[in-house]
């Protein structure tokens, strides 16, 4: 059996088992009218029905302001930030796109930037490490699929 069979027999049990669904994001275009000012981002939604999310990492770090320190050495003050840092594996045969940093994910309804891509072994997969930003815009995804039919019975006139 070669590896690759191997590995890709692994991840569909894994995904069977463990996979939960996510969105990736993809900002195709972006336009600017320049008389109203209006910003215009085109994104694409893609699909991952099953992806193996691993438990969240919480990383707490601690942001100052240097200018408060060196003009009084007695008073500081600044604020600490948790970072919620998930790893995901994502089956390169269920994503479309190569997925790289300008990308993000939405899971569960929150919103998650790439921070780093790795290939997984062989090529099978991408290894993506994404950080939850609550601040950002979330954009709403609407999957939508419209189907019309016409028999040839029917006539349009203008």
């Amino acid at each position: 059996m070669s590896q690759l069979k191997f590995v890709r027999r692994v991840l569909y049990r894994l995904k069977r088992r463990y996979g939960q669904p996510l969105i990736v994001i993809d900002r195709t275009t972006t336009g600017l009218n320049i008389q109203t000012g209006v910003k215009t981002i085109a994104k694409v939604g893609h699909d991952v029905k099953r992806a193996l999310i691993f438990p969240a990492s919480i990383q707490t770090q601690f942001f100052f302001d240097l200018a408060y320190i060196a003009a009084a050495k007695d008073f500081s003050y600044g604020t600490q930030v948790e970072h919620d840092m998930r790893k995901v594996i994502i089956d390169r045969r269920d994503l479309t796109l190569e997925i790289n940093t300008t990308h993000y994910i939405i899971y569960k309804n929150k919103r998650y930037d790439v921070k780093k891509v790795e290939d997984f072994e062989l090529n099978a997969a991408y290894i993506v490490t994404m950080q939850q930003n609550p601040a950002a815009e979330r954009s709403a995804v609407f999957n939508v699929k419209v189907e019309d039919v016409l028999t040839t019975t029917e006539t349009v006139s203008t």
